[in-house]
């Protein structure tokens, strides 16, 4: 049985940078926090909660940027359909389980618009060569030659129910 986790507003430091030398104690130290955050939450709320969690009034929690929420798009059964579709031709057997991407994506901008916005991650990694988002990112040929083709097959689908 598959079990779901509720998702939620995530942060992570990702960024620490302090001191000036090795051998002095730095006066001054800042970090920056990536949060990803649901459409649901309110980014204010969220600052709340990390200066809370923080719990020290010497520490400053300030926002960077701004913020520009926007509705998540709903779970359409026959997109879904043709995932399933692209998914077991190309990979019989494997789980299609549903997601929000939290990562940056201009898919925010169209839903703003009102044009649902789904992102689809066919592309197979391999877990035990973590490289996301690191100076050597990277995924595999076949790996993305396969995801190609389950892609190809997902928009051939997709095109077909629209007529």
């Amino acid at each position: 049985m598959v079990r779901y986790r509720e998702l939620h507003t995530t942060w992570v430091t990702t960024l620490i940078q302090g001191g000036h030398a090795t051998n002095a104690l730095p006066q001054r130290a800042t970090t920056i926090v990536n949060c990803r955050v649901l459409p649901s939450d309110d980014i204010l709320d969220i600052q709340r909660q990390l200066a809370d969690t923080l719990a020290e009034p010497r520490i400053e929690v300030r926002l960077l940027g701004q913020s520009r929420p926007s509705s998540a798009s709903p779970l359409r059964q026959d997109v879904l359909a043709a995932v399933e579709r692209s998914t077991q031709a190309v990979w019989p057997g494997c789980p299609v389980v549903p997601t929000m991407e939290t990562g940056a994506t201009d898919g925010r901008s169209l839903r703003r618009a009102g044009i649902p916005t789904y992102g689809i991650g066919g592309i197979p990694v391999d877990r035990n060569d973590v490289r996301a988002h690191g100076k050597d990112e990277r995924i595999r040929v076949k790996d993305f030659e396969t995801g190609v083709k389950a892609f190809a097959l997902l928009l051939r689908d997709v095109a077909g129910q629209a007529r």
